[in-house]
C-alpha cells in the first residue's frame, strides 16, 4: 500500500523520462518553437547564483524526501518532506527552527499562506490543512467531484483556495474553492495526465497552471478565461526528445521543469538538468531575460531539484532549491539582479 501510494505521490515530478534515464541514442530534431527558444537563450548571457548556506540530513533535521519549500510572511524557509511527514522550518541562515510534526497529515505539500495560516495539502487525506505553528486551525475537504487516486496539486489564496486534479482516462479539473472549500468556480482540462502535470502558483490574481513536460504555462484569469503563456527562451538537451514524444517516436514524455515562482514582474523557472542547477527567469510575456547558475556544481549526475522558493529585494533575491538523489539537501542562493532592478 505504502509503495503504490509514494508512487501516486510522485508521479508528477518524476513521471516520464528523466534526462539521465533516455536511451542512448538521441534525436537531435526540435520543433520549430524550441528551435527558435535556443537561439534565443543563445543569446543571454549566464548570470551567476552565490552559494549562501547548504542543508543536510542530520539526527535533528531527518530530512529524506524534501519535496516542496515556501517563504512564509516573516521571512522564514518551510520545507516539507513527503518521507518523514513533517514540515521543516529555518530561518534565512538555514538553521532549524523547528519541525511541525501533525497527526494524520501525511505526504504533506505546501500549498501557501492565508494570513498567518500555513495551507499544506494532505492528498492521502484529500483535505487542505490549515496549520498556525504547531495546532492545526482549519481541515477543508477536497470536494467529492474530483476523481479518487488522482494527482492533486493545490494553492492558497486570499480568499480561498485553488485545486489542480489529473487521473489518467478521465478530465482533469481545476477549481476555486472559498473559505470554507465550496466551489466557487470551475474549469475542465482537457486532454493527457502529461501536459497538465504541475504545480499550481499565483501571479497577483491569476492562477498558473504549470506544466512540466513543456515550456508553457496555462493561466486562468479571475473572469474565468484561460489562455496558454508560452516560455520563449526556454532550451533544455530534452528538447529533441519532447518533440520525439509529441510525433510517437518515443514512449515517455521527458520531465523539462518540476516548479516554478512569480515574484513581482519575473518568473523564476527551474529548468531541469541532471547534476546542474539551472534557474531562468523569464517576463511577464514569457521572454526569457535571465539565466542563472552557480559559478561551480558538483556535477553529481543524479541529483535533480524538485522546488523553488524566491524571495526578492530591490537589488537581490534568495533561491532556495529542495533537491534529492542521492542526498537530500536544502541550498540557498544569492543573486544580485541586473541593473539593480527587478524590472526587465
Amino acid at each position: 500500500m505504502r509503495r503504490s501510494t509514494w508512487w501516486l505521490l510522485s508521479i508528477a515530478v518524476l513521471s516520464g523520462c528523466l534526462p539521465s534515464s533516455c536511451r542512448r541514442e538521441e534525436p537531435t530534431a526540435l520543433l520549430p518553437s524550441d528551435s527558435l527558444s535556443r537561439q534565443i537563450a543563445a543569446t543571454v548571457p549566464q548570470d551567476t547564483l552565490h552559494l549562501r548556506w547548504e542543508v543536510a540530513a542530520t539526527a535533528a533535521l531527518p530530512l529524506e524526501r524534501p519535496r516542496t519549500v515556501q517563504f512564509g510572511p516573516e521571512g522564514k524557509v518551510y520545507v516539507s518532506d513527503v518521507a518523514r511527514h513533517f514540515v521543516a522550518v529555518l530561518d534565512t541562515m538555514g538553521r532549524l527552527v523547528d519541525t511541525l510534526h501533525v497527526a494524520g497529515l501525511r505526504y504533506p505539500y505546501l500549498a501557501g499562506w492565508r494570513g498567518d495560516t500555513l495551507v499544506v495539502l494532505a492528498p492521502e487525506a484529500r483535505q487542505l490543512v490549515g496549520l498556525v505553528g504547531h495546532q492545526v486551525v482549519r481541515r477543508i475537504p477536497l470536494p467529492d467531484q474530483l476523481p479518487a487516486k488522482a494527482l492533486l496539486y493545490a494553492a492558497a489564496s486570499k480568499t480561498g483556495y485553488f485545486v489542480k486534479a489529473l487521473r489518467e482516462g478521465e478530465t482533469g479539473w481545476l477549481l476555486q474553492l472559498d473559505a470554507l472549500g465550496q466551489t466557487l468556480r470551475q474549469q475542465r482540462l482537457s486532454g493527457p495526465v502529461w501536459r497538465y502535470a504541475g504545480l499550481l502558483r499565483l501571479w497577483d490574481d491569476t492562477l498558473l497552471s504549470l506544466s512540466g513536460f513543456r515550456p508553457v504555462v496555462d493561466r486562468w484569469y479571475p473572469d474565468g478565461r484561460m489562455d496558454t503563456l508560452a516560455l520563449v527562451g526556454f532550451d533544455s538537451p530534452m528538447l529533441a526528445r519532447s518533440r520525439a514524444f509529441l510525433v510517437g517516436e518515443a514512449y515517455q514524455a521527458p520531465l523539462l521543469s518540476s516548479a516554478a515562482v512569480p515574484v513581482d514582474s519575473l518568473l523564476f523557472v527551474l529548468n531541469l538538468r541532471p547534476g546542474w542547477v539551472q534557474v531562468d527567469v523569464y517576463d511577464t510575456e514569457g521572454w526569457l531575460r535571465y539565466r542563472l547558475a552557480p559559478a561551480a556544481q558538483p556535477l553529481k549526475r543524479q541529483f535533480y531539484p524538485h522546488d523553488l522558493a524566491v524571495r526578492c529585494k530591490p537589488t537581490a533575491c534568495l533561491l532556495v532549491v529542495v533537491l534529492n538523489d542521492p542526498d537530500p539537501r536544502v541550498v540557498a542562493y544569492s543573486w544580485r539582479l541586473v541593473g539593480n532592478s527587478r524590472t526587465p
